[in-house]
């Protein structure tokens, strides 16, 4: 008999806490009721960290005190939600390490992430995973609008990417031997949030959504909005 085991892998975004949609979390324990996936991973810049940034920071924004505290709080309730997640280190997690670094603090001396973000500890970080032959990644390096599929043919396989917040969805690539893809899912912020007040000036707005890979088919779920920017409440 073939092997039939069940393969459902939810692939979320960046969600840059504390700048996450507002109805992120309902959103993902909808898709998490229909799916009940097998697993689940966070693609990267999972804390914004705005506080801590090189380009010109708000200043009427958090302190970094209280944007870590509000960070921990919009998510509590993804912790219960997924209390075991694997996570691709996003250049926003880093940011704090980056920063440390470049005044001599060795990272091994700063609390960790699950420290820091006071996470579930089966919630655990690496550069990159593979599930089911796919390669998942921040996307760290790619830009535009075919940064998924520049990633898919560095890698030359399937390969799962967050990042950039104004694409999403898949692409195939096909050669003499082999077809592969690659697929941005997107990211789950509020746009209207300071945080991202770099991009007010660019007319595309971000894709929210997420990704889902289903027995190896990959297929991108937009998180449809109305036009007040609030999800409608339909998968």
């Amino acid at each position: 008999m073939p092997n039939c085991k069940r393969s459902v892998i939810l692939a979320v975004g960046d969600i840059h806490a504390p700048f996450m949609h507002r109805d992120a979390v309902a959103f993902l324990r909808a898709m998490s009721r229909e799916l009940k996936p097998t697993q689940t991973i966070l693609m990267g810049d999972v804390a914004d960290q705005h506080c801590l940034s090189r380009f010109v920071r708000n200043p009427s924004g958090l302190s970094g005190g209280h944007e870590f505290k509000a960070a921990r709080r919009q998510l509590a309730p993804l912790y219960d939600l997924f209390p075991k997640v694997a996570v691709c280190w996003g250049n926003h997690d880093r940011r704090l390490y980056d920063r440390a670094a470049e005044v001599g603090i060795p990272e091994e001396t700063i609390q960790p992430m699950a420290g820091v973000l006071e996470h579930p500890d089966a919630w655990e970080w690496r550069d990159r995973w593979e599930f089911d032959g796919v390669t998942f990644e921040h996307g760290t390096g790619w830009s535009g609008a075919q940064a998924h599929v520049k990633a898919a043919t560095a890698n030359m396989g399937p390969v799962v990417i967050g990042h950039i917040h104004a694409h999403a969805g898949v692409a195939y690539i096909a050669n003499r031997k082999h077809l592969f893809w690659g697929f941005n899912v997107g990211c789950l912020i509020d746009h209207e949030s300071y945080a991202f007040a770099y991009a007010k000036s660019i007319s595309s707005k971000p894709i929210v959504g997420v990704g889902v890979i289903e027995n190896g088919v990959p297929r991108f779920v937009p998180m449809v909005l109305s036009r007040g920017g609030r999800w409608k409440g339909a998968l």
